[in-house]
C-alpha cells in the first residue's frame, strides 16, 4: 500500500512539472453581459495587474476595444450568436463585420489581434 501511494504521490508531481513547463500562459474571457459591467479601462487594468496577456472577447464592444488599444494583451474575437446567420449568409455581410470591428482597430498602437 505505501508503494502504491509513493508510486502515485511520483506520477502526479511528476504530472505537475511536466504540465507546468508546457504552459504557454493564462489566457481570460470577458463577455459583455452582466447586470454590473466594469469600466473596460478598469477591466484592462485589472488582466495587466494580473499578469494576464490574452484574453478572449466574446463581442467587439467599441468601448472594450478601445480599452484594449495599446495595451499588449493580445485578443481574440468572437462573433456573436445573433451574428453568425447574417455573416455566414454572405461573404459582403462577413467583410463588412471584420471592417467595423476587427480592421478598425487592427494597427500600430491599436488592439492587439492574434
Amino acid at each position: 500500500m505505501v508503494r502504491v501511494s509513493i508510486l502515485v504521490t511520483c506520477v502526479i508531481s511528476l504530472m505537475f512539472v511536466v504540465l507546468t513547463d508546457h504552459a504557454q500562459g493564462l489566457g481570460v474571457n470577458w463577455g459583455a453581459m452582466a447586470s454590473h459591467p466594469l469600466d473596460p479601462s478598469n477591466v484592462v487594468k485589472m488582466l495587466k495587474d494580473n499578469g494576464i496577456k490574452k484574453v478572449k472577447l466574446f463581442d467587439a464592444e467599441p468601448a472594450t476595444m478601445k480599452a484594449l488599444s495599446g495595451s499588449g494583451i493580445s485578443v481574440i474575437v468572437g462573433i456573436p450568436n445573433e451574428k453568425l446567420a447574417s455573416i455566414s449568409s454572405a461573404y459582403k455581410h462577413a467583410q463588412k463585420w471584420v471592417k467595423e470591428n476587427i480592421t478598425k482597430y487592427d494597427h500600430n498602437g491599436g488592439v492587439d489581434i492574434s
